[in-house]
């Protein structure tokens, strides 16, 4: 069975592209533990309904320092850089 080069670099940059976006939550959900760990019950951030900002905020005042915060906008920023490189090795603005 012969593959497309072009699809199996698509394939492989989609793989990476969503690996960035499930790495980027994992971290936000570890973020949201570690906040949780440390607030009173009456001021815990749920883990249903959140915000990004809420999350890093408490997250840089309660472990000032850390630069934890940053990396889901990093892996975000990845994912959609793997995404453009998606659109571009499947000949989409060709």
């Amino acid at each position: 069975m012969q593959v497309n080069k072009s699809a199996l670099h698509a394939f492989i940059i989609f793989l990476a592209g969503v690996s960035f976006a499930i790495v980027g939550n994992i971290i936000i959900y570890i973020m949201l533990v570690k906040v949780n760990r440390r607030l009173p019950d009456d001021r815990q951030i749920s883990y249903i309904a959140y915000g990004l900002g809420q999350i890093q905020r408490e997250y840089k005042r309660l472990y000032p320092g850390n630069l934890l915060y940053l990396f889901p906008w990093v892996s975000g920023a990845l994912c959609i850089v793997c995404m453009l490189l998606l659109t571009i090795a499947m000949g989409l603005f060709s």
